[in-house]
């Protein structure tokens, strides 16, 4: 029975996200599962049942695994990057990850610590052209034009959202 606690929690969880990837209530949906979670924990405690108790932890979790996911796609980049998308700028930062060499140019993850001459925390994929060598923790300067990654429907006819795909890696 130990394990059904642990079980109920990462499936609420991983529930909840899944739920929140494909529909978006706001912020009703967490709020109505933790009503619902509190009823359960009221009746387990009437009736003495673990199975509700377990319930109970299943849509806590489940509203968690929603706010998480709410909490990820609304965190966007910088604001002080934000207000020159479409501009050329000029940006100095640190090469995060390995170099991803193509056909006709490199994508370069980089930290960005300095922009318009003032401080910046953020992250950018840098499309450079070929042959630039770079490596893993060099420090970089770049210009061009900033833009916010686009969605696109791939060859098999699916939309993908290119901007959540890198907002994993907080680019």
């Amino acid at each position: 029975m130990r394990d059904f606690w642990l079980y109920a929690v990462l499936g609420g969880f991983a529930g909840g996200v899944l739920f929140r990837s494909f529909f978006d209530f706001g912020i009703a949906l967490p709020l109505f599962l933790i009503l619902l979670g509190g009823a359960g924990l009221l009746v387990a405690w009437l009736t003495q049942e673990k199975k509700t108790v377990l319930a109970a932890l299943f849509l806590f979790a489940a509203a968690l695994g929603v706010v998480r996911l709410d909490f990820a796609q609304t965190v966007s980049g910088d604001p002080a990057l934000d207000s020159h998308i479409g501009e050329r700028v000029v940006l100095e930062g640190v090469v995060t990850e390995e170099p991803d060499e193509r056909e006709t140019h490199v994508k370069l993850a980089v930290s960005i610590e300095k922009a318009f001459d003032e401080s910046v925390n953020s992250k950018a994929l840098v499309n450079a052209p070929l042959p630039n060598v770079f490596s893993y923790g060099d420090r970089v300067k770049v210009a061009g034009k900033l833009a916010r990654p686009s969605t696109f429907v791939d060859e098999r006819g699916k939309v993908f959202d290119y901007g959540a795909f890198l907002a994993k890696d907080d680019i």
